[in-house]
C-alpha cells in the first residue's frame, strides 16, 4: 500500500466512511497523487483537526495550499498598506510591496501615479478591493490546480518558500505540544 493510500484510508476510517471502495480510493488518488506524501499527511492532519466530515480531494488540496503559503493580507489591509505607501512615497516614487497581488492590482488600476493623483478615494478603494480579490482568487485557483502545489508560483510573497522546508517546519509544529 502506498503512503497516499494509507493516508486516505486513515481519513476514511477516522471519519467513519465504511463501505469505502476501490473506486472512491482511486478518485482520491487521481486528485491527490501529485502532492508529496508528506504534504498530504500535513493536509490530512489539518483536516482531522478541523473537519466534521470526510474531506473531499479539493478540500485536502486547499489544506495543503494553506500549509505551504504565507498568509496574504486581506483586501482592506492591502488597501490600507497602499494608502500608507502613498503618503510616505508620493506619486513619483513607487514602492515595492511584499505582496505581489498589491502591485498587480495597482498596475491593473492604471498605475501608481494615477492612483496617487486620483480625487475619488471611495471609487478607488472599491475598485482596488474588487480587483485585489479577483487577482488573489485567480492565484489561489491556479495554485490549487498546479501539480504538486508548488508554492514558488505567483502565490508566495516576499521570500520564496520551498516545499520541503515548509513541510519540515509544519511537521515540527505538529509534533510540539
Amino acid at each position: 500500500m502506498s503512503e497516499h493510500q494509507d493516508i486516505i484510508n486513515t481519513l476514511a476510517s477516522t471519519f467513519g466512511r465504511y463501505g469505502w471502495d476501490d473506486r472512491a480510493l482511486s478518485g482520491y488518488l487521481l486528485a491527490l497523487s501529485d502532492l508529496p506524501a508528506d504534504l498530504l499527511r500535513v493536509a490530512a492532519a489539518r483536516a482531522l483537526r478541523t473537519a466534521d466530515k470526510m474531506p473531499t480531494p479539493a478540500e485536502l488540496r486547499k489544506e495543503a495550499l494553506a500549509a505551504t503559503t504565507p498568509d496574504r493580507p486581506g483586501p482592506d489591509e492591502a488597501w490600507s498598506a497602499t494608502r500608507a505607501a502613498m503618503g510616505r512615497h508620493g506619486r513619483d516614487n513607487r514602492p515595492a510591496f511584499d505582496e505581489p497581488a498589491i502591485d498587480q492590482t495597482i498596475d491593473y488600476l492604471g498605475g501608481w501615479s494615477r492612483l496617487c493623483t486620483s480625487n475619488d478615494q471611495t471609487g478607488d478603494r472599491i475598485a482596488f478591493v474588487r480587483t485585489y480579490q479577483a487577482i488573489t482568487a485567480r492565484a489561489s485557483r491556479s495554485a490549487l490546480l498546479a501539480t504538486g502545489l508548488d508554492p514558488t508560483t505567483e502565490l508566495t510573497a516576499g521570500t520564496r518558500h520551498q516545499l520541503p522546508a515548509a513541510i519540515e517546519q509544519l511537521s515540527k509544529r505538529m509534533e510540539a505540544p
